[in-house]
């Protein structure tokens, strides 16, 4: 492996896994979110079946939201990926195709 490939394996790894910690603490805070908005909903007299609807709306507000965000990266990431294979694939052969760079 060359020392270009070993050190992009090495930032990609951080950042998964800083990435990772940042998911962990979003759902703690989350969590935390949500017994506060409980409390708060019963005190003004809501009832479990309203909190549990909130709780579920929220949630699937959230998940949709994040979907949305990882399809559009999706896109650009595979698209930026994409025009580097070609490059690459232009200057491997020696030669520039129509269109390659």
């Amino acid at each position: 492996m060359s020392k270009v490939t070993l050190a992009i394996t090495v930032v990609g790894g951080l950042v998964l896994f800083s990435g990772a910690l940042i998911l962990v603490g979003a759902v703690a805070m989350t969590s935390f979110s949500g017994v506060y908005e409980a409390a708060v909903f019963k005190t003004l007299g809501a009832n479990h079946a309203r909190d549990r609807a909130h709780a579920v709306l929220r949630v699937r507000v959230l998940g949709s939201l994040a979907g949305v965000i990882r399809l559009a990266w999706r896109s650009v990431l595979t698209g930026a990926s994409a025009g580097m294979r070609s490059n690459s694939l232009a200057h491997l052969h020696g030669r520039t195709i129509a269109g390659w760079s």
